[in-house]
């Protein structure tokens, strides 16, 4: 899906755990390409469809292999190993879109 008119953007999913283990690897939930300067909106549930987190502007990214904004991104500190499904509302410069998926939380 096209965001902007050059990037693509791609929310981390599995094979990339969350892996909350302060390693530095996986131990947040992290947009690739994200524009953050654009308006979003990322909500997680758990698998009874609980809202376990909410954020609009979500602004944890990777661009080019570089990690930005992992301190306020959702890092799984509370929330127990499991599935969990997301949708993430991005607003684009072209469109306007909309990503579902799951991620799964391993420690």
């Amino acid at each position: 899906v096209r965001c902007t008119s050059c990037q693509m953007i791609t929310c981390r999913t599995p094979p990339y755990p969350l892996t909350p283990n302060g390693d530095g690897v996986n131990d947040v939930f992290a947009i690739v390409n994200l524009n953050p300067e654009l308006d979003n909106v990322l909500t997680i549930y758990d698998r009874w469809g609980q809202k376990v987190f909410e954020m609009k502007n979500y602004r944890t990214y990777i661009k080019e292999g570089v990690l930005y904004n992992a301190e306020t991104g959702f890092s799984a500190e509370h929330n127990s190993d499991g599935v969990y499904y997301y949708t993430f509302h991005y607003v684009g410069f072209v469109r306007a879109v909309e990503y579902h998926s799951s991620l799964t939380i391993i420690r």
